[in-house]
C-alpha cells in the first residue's frame, strides 16, 4: 500500500492511502497499518481527534475507538461543525 497523507492524533498516527481508498491507523503490533475507514478526501487532526472528508458527499467523518460515524451535526455537503469524540483510547 502507498501511502499519501499522514496526520497524527495525540499518540495515534494515521495514513491516508495515496488513492484515497482508505483511512488507515498506525499499530506496533503484528499488523502496522490497520485499515479503520473507507474512502476520504482529506483528513484533519486536532489534539486527540482525527476526522476525514468523504470525497462525495463532503460529509465529515470521526472515529470513536476506530469506528468511523458521521455526526449529525456535520452531515451534509460542505457542513463542517467539529463533532468531538476522542480516539485510541489514549
Amino acid at each position: 500500500m502507498e501511502l499519501g497523507q499522514i496526520v497524527a492524533a495525540g499518540q495515534d498516527v494515521y495514513a491516508l492511502s495515496a488513492d484515497h481508498q482508505g483511512v488507515y491507523l498506525w499499530s506496533s503490533g503484528r499488523e502496522n497499518w490497520m485499515k479503520v475507514g473507507g474512502p476520504a478526501k482529506q483528513l484533519y487532526a486536532g489534539g486527540k481527534n482525527v476526522y476525514a472528508v468523504n470525497p462525495i458527499t463532503g460529509d465529515l467523518h470521526g472515529a470513536v475507538l476506530g469506528k468511523w460515524s458521521t455526526p449529525k451535526a456535520a452531515s451534509g455537503k460542505g457542513r463542517h461543525q467539529f463533532p468531538t469524540p476522542h480516539f485510541g483510547g489514549r
